[in-house]
C-alpha cells in the first residue's frame, strides 16, 4: 500500500515518525528520497544505524523538532493509536508537512477480532493505551480543522489471516474472494486488521 508513494519519492524529504527498524526509511532512501525518521525507543533507533540510516532522532512524536513545511511526505504507520493525544500527533505532523504534502498513517481495527484479542491479552484495563474508539467522526471533524483532507482510505490484512508466514488455504483465498465481491468497501474496512488512510495538507 505505501510502496507506490514511496516509489514516487524520489527528490522529495521524507519523515517517517515512529519508524521503527526503518524498514520505509530504507526503502524511500532506496528510490532517491532525503530520509528523516523518528522513534521513541533508543534500541530502535540504534538498529536503524545499524541499517546505515543516519538522520535519526529519538522523540516523542507529540513533539517534532523540524521546523514548518521541512516534508513532502510524511509516514505515521501503525503508531497513533498508542497516542495519549491522535491529535496532537496530527497537528504536528501537518505542520511540518509542506503545502500539498501527503501524510500516510495506519491505525488498528478493533472490530477485527484477532486484534481485541490482542489487545485484551497485552493491555490491561488500566492501561493509558486505548484503540479505534478515538478514530470516530470527531476525529474526521478535527482533521478538517487542522488542515488536512482525507484523499484515499481502505482496510487491510483481511480476515482470517495466518498467525505465521504459512500461505492460506485455497478454501480460505475462495471464501474471501467471494467476501470480497459481495460487501462494499466500507463493511470490507470493519473486518480488516487495520485501516490505511491518505491524508493531504490542504
Amino acid at each position: 500500500m505505501i510502496l507506490p508513494y514511496l516509489q514516487k519519492a524520489s527528490g522529495i524529504r521524507v519523515l517517517d515518525v515512529a519508524c521503527g527498524t526503518g524498514n520505509y526509511l530504507r526503502l524511500a532512501e532506496n528510490f532517491g528520497a532525503e530520509v528523516v525518521g523518528c522513534d521513541i525507543s533508543e534500541s530502535m533507533v540504534r538498529i536503524c544505524r545499524d541499517k546505515g540510516l543516519k538522520a535519526l532522532f529519538i522523540n516523542d512524536y507529540h513533539y517534532l523538532p523540524f521546523k514548518d513545511k521541512t516534508f513532502g511526505l510524511a509516514l505515521c504507520v501503525a503508531a497513533i493509536p498508542y497516542s495519549a493525544s491522535p491529535v496532537t500527533v496530527l497537528k504536528e505532523l501537518c505542520r511540518v508537512l509542506q503545502d500539498n504534502g501527503t501524510l500516510i498513517f495506519t491505525y488498528f481495527n478493533t472490530l477485527n477480532f484477532r486484534i481485541t484479542n490482542y489487545v485484551i491479552k497485552y493491555f490491561k484495563p488500566s492501561h493509558p493505551i486505548n484503540h479505534e474508539h478515538r478514530f470516530g467522526p470527531s476525529l474526521l471533524r478535527d482533521i478538517s480543522r487542522i488542515g488536512l483532507k482525507p484523499t484515499y482510505a481502505c482496510g487491510i490484512n483481511y480476515l482470517p489471516f495466518p498467525a505465521n508466514e504459512k500461505p492460506r488455504r485455497k478454501r480460505v483465498l475462495d471464501l474471501f474472494a467471494r467476501l470480497e465481491n459481495s460487501i462494499d468497501e466500507t463493511q470490507l474496512m470493519h473486518l480488516s486488521n487495520e485501516t490505511f488512510t491518505v491524508l493531504e495538507k490542504c
